[in-house]
């Protein structure tokens, strides 16, 4: 009489369980993948509840002497001043379009005023201009105002940034060609309109008015091609096939392998459990007597 043993998984069976721990596992990578909030972020926050924010008007130049744009302004330049550029960085949006900042809608571009943006593209001007009395006495003699053209948007619009330090490793220069790769963050300010280089196509004589978002930080870093500050959708999504080439290989591997011992394991149950008693099928009934042999 033989103990009683439990039933063996079927190859469906294996399959389901070796599925599921699969997709905890891709679960667990792609949460990974999302970056963590940093902490203390909300102290680099700008209030946006003030009530100088409705003073602020786009599509036109900014207005500091004596007018309603210059204690915004100011405040926010003295807000990124205290912070260091490896902080601004790692709490600004990534996720903020440009379409999004020049919004044809004063009540898209409130909803994102005062945000802290990400920006990363080639510097093409970057000009010395005058400071305030106010800013100078917090620190900051001089600033500087940087044409930056982001990497990876669809329209060919600039984007200002003005900041309180000196870049390193940078000179001031009207017309940077090809231009630098560089990396900045800023408080989303206005949407200024300036007079660009374009020809008029109606009056040759004249120039186009363009839009840029105008953002307030502190500093404009040089960055390294090779080293983007963070991973794009597509190379997300290039590593979410990969993996599931891999996982997809890896289990019509293992169903092969799954049928191939699921055999020999029931073969080997079969001869392990045969009655090692039983007599070979020549072999006579148990209790009969072979025949004698004649003489």
């Amino acid at each position: 009489m033989y103990a009683h043993r439990p039933p063996t998984p079927t190859l469906a069976g294996r399959l389901w369980r070796l599925l599921a721990v699969v997709c905890l596992l891709a679960g667990s990578l792609v949460g990974s993948a999302e970056p963590a909030p940093l902490a203390g972020s909300i102290r680099l926050a700008f209030d946006k509840d003030r009530l100088y924010v409705k003073r602020i008007q786009d599509l036109r130049p900014l207005s500091l002497d004596g007018g309603d744009e210059r204690e915004a302004y100011e405040d926010v330049l003295i807000h990124a001043h205290q912070f260091t550029p490896a902080e601004l960085t790692a709490a600004a949006r990534k996720d903020l379009t440009l379409n999004e900042l020049l919004d044809e809608k004063k009540e898209g571009r409130d909803q994102v005023r005062f945000e802290l943006v990400h920006v990363e593209g080639k510097l093409k001007r970057l000009t010395k201009i005058p400071s305030l009395a106010r800013l100078q006495e917090g620190g900051m003699p001089d600033l500087y105002e940087a044409w930056i053209f982001p990497r990876g948007q669809k329209r060919n619009d600039p984007v200002c940034v003005i900041v309180s330090k000196p870049p390193a490793g940078l000179v001031p220069d009207d017309d940077i060609t090809p231009g630098v790769s560089v990396v900045t963050a800023g408080y989303y300010f206005k949407v200024l309109e300036y007079q660009s280089n374009q020809p008029n196509p109606k009056d040759p004589n004249r120039t186009l008015f363009r839009r840029a978002p105008l953002l307030l930080g502190q500093s404009v870093e040089v960055s390294k091609e090779a080293e983007p500050v963070a991973a794009s959708v597509t190379d997300i999504a290039t590593v979410s096939l990969l993996f599931g080439g891999v996982v997809i290989a890896a289990l019509f591997g293992l169903t092969v392998w799954l049928r191939r011992t699921d055999g020999g394991s029931r073969k080997a149950n079969s001869n392990r459990l045969r009655n090692p008693y039983r007599p070979p099928p020549d072999a006579p009934p148990p209790g009969d007597s072979p025949p004698e042999p004649r003489s």
